[in-house]
Parts: C-alpha cells; sequence; structure tokens
C-alpha cells in the first residue's frame, strides 16, 4: 500500500503537466484557426481588389 501511496504525487504531477500540455496545443490551434481566417480575409482582399482593378481596366479601354 505504501508504494501505492509513494507513486499518488507522481501521477498528480504527470496529470497536471498533461493538462498543461493540452492547453497549449487549444492555444496554437485557436492560433492556426485564426491565421487561417485572417489568410482568407487578406485574399478575399485580394481577389476584390483585382475585380475593382479589371472593371476600371475595362471601362477605361
Amino acid at each position: 500500500m505504501q508504494d501505492i501511496m509513494n507513486l499518488v504525487p507522481g501521477a498528480i504531477i504527470f496529470n497536471e503537466f498533461e493538462n498543461i500540455k493540452q492547453g497549449f496545443l487549444n492555444i496554437l490551434y485557436q492560433l492556426d484557426i485564426s491565421y487561417r481566417q485572417e489568410a482568407e480575409k487578406i485574399n478575399e482582399n485580394k481577389a476584390s481588389i483585382v475585380r475593382n482593378i479589371s472593371s476600371i481596366l475595362q471601362i477605361s479601354c
């Protein structure tokens, strides 16, 4: 029984490290999603600018 009791603090510490690791992974996942959303917005804005320039050039010709 004493052997098991000696293992408990180590298991608790290991579990806390796992929780911290999972928290960091969640943060990285959220940052990745935010980055992708921003990249999509930038690409949409680029496409809009290109369409506007094309329209202006067609009107000018």
